[in-house]
């Protein structure tokens, strides 16, 4: 049952896409032509923003973006300010971790405090009850404090490092909250649609930009099962096109060849990249394509 529904749904696919061409033998050799082959856009990218907000800022249409460049931004005062207040606590917390005078004290008073001691207990040792029995037990007992504020300094500066590093959580997701709020370029190419101006009130995920690449477009065909052990990615390809008494010839190739074939229609479908780094083509003409496959 699923592989009649698998079958059901490309025969579908396959028969009402209007891009895929039909492909037919060609009277030369054993090549593939393909006639009405409709160019696509490979790379086709619309952004969005993982936030709502008010539009700051948004690149025009026409513009000419590199991968990584900002298209898109929110207004982000409030989450500015917030990373503000994350950094000056991380700050903060920074400051109080490395500082260890408590520790260092404690240390230095239960080394005073242990020579006390040992003075008043070698003076006993000497004169006997030189050294009133309460006393040496109240230097012991500031002996006993001094080493368990040694241990609770340790403690605290665990905390401290223990707050850094909540500091530091808290300012990434300040940083997140800001990066949610804009949007860079996924790829080279031209802004082709702007769906939102600065000024306008946008929701998550809503499209604002539509960048495209018009140096690599696309042809799709559906090629005869006889076919179908001779059609292979690289194999070469010429993509012919006569416009306005001018004819184009533009080389491309295959990249995908699909292992299934539809049996409604005993075809298979093939996808060929075609190389338009001179911008000669535009997505939406229609042309021939010859596809020289391996004997």
């Amino acid at each position: 049952m699923n592989f009649i529904k698998s079958f059901t749904c490309l025969s579908a696919l396959l028969l009402l896409s209007p891009f895929i061409a039909q492909a037919q033998e060609s009277e030369f050799g054993e090549d593939i032509q393909i006639s009405n082959a409709q160019l696509t856009l490979v790379d086709n990218v619309t952004h969005s923003t993982r936030q709502g907000g008010l539009v700051d800022f948004v690149v025009e249409q026409g513009a000419l973006v590199e991968p990584g460049e900002l298209i898109v931004r929110l207004d982000q005062q409030l989450y500015q300010a917030e990373l503000a207040a994350a950094q000056a606590e991380r700050h903060m917390a920074e400051t109080r971790s490395s500082n260890d005078i408590n520790i260092r004290f404690s240390e230095k008073s239960a080394e005073l405090g242990k020579k006390i001691l040992q003075r008043s207990v070698e003076a006993n040792r000497r004169f006997a009850k030189s050294v009133p029995l309460t006393e040496i037990d109240q230097q012991k007992l500031e002996v006993e404090k001094a080493v368990l504020g040694g241990e609770q300094a340790e403690l605290e500066q665990k905390l401290n490092d223990g707050s850094v590093r909540l500091m530091e959580a808290r300012e990434k997701i300040a940083e997140l909250n800001l990066q949610a709020r804009q949007t860079n370029s996924k790829l080279k190419g031209q802004v082709a649609e702007v769906f939102a101006q600065p000024g306008e009130w946008i929701a998550p995920n809503q499209p604002i930009v539509r960048v495209i690449n018009l140096e690599r477009l696309r042809v799709e065909a559906l090629v005869n099962k006889k076919y179908a052990f001779k059609v292979r990615p690289g194999q070469p390809a010429i993509f012919e096109l006569d416009l306005d008494d001018q004819s184009i010839e533009v080389a491309g190739q295959v990249v995908f060849v699909s292992d299934e074939i539809n049996p409604s229609n005993d075809r298979f479908l093939v996808r060929i990249e075609i190389d338009n780094q001179q911008r000669n083509l535009k997505p939406g003409l229609t042309g021939s394509l010859t596809i020289s496959i391996d004997e």
